[in-house]
């Protein structure tokens, strides 16, 4: 009788063991779950940043390209008025 509770409280402690191991396991994979889905969620906020960022430099260079061609207009208007008033 005592080796069958031996036994039976050897096989007890192994199970206790073994529930405790897979709780830890649970509990990481938890863990890891919730910082995937950071991960994911940080990531979508990034490509939405890039997404806007690339939108506001497009729009910018078309800006620049709009000025340079402004400032073109104004150089070569300048230096018509300039030869006008040189040639009398």
């Amino acid at each position: 009788m005592k080796q069958f509770y031996l036994k039976v409280k050897a096989i007890s402690n192994k199970l206790n063991e073994v529930s405790t191991k897979l709780d830890k396991v649970k509990g990481e994979i938890t863990r890891l779950q919730v910082g995937i889905r950071n991960s994911d969620r940080d990531l979508a906020k990034s490509k939405d940043n890039l997404e806007t960022l690339t939108l506001e430099i497009k729009g910018l260079e078309k800006e620049m390209t709009d000025a340079n061609v402004t400032r073109e207009k104004i150089k070569n208007d300048a230096q018509e008025l300039t030869e006008k008033v040189r040639r009398p």
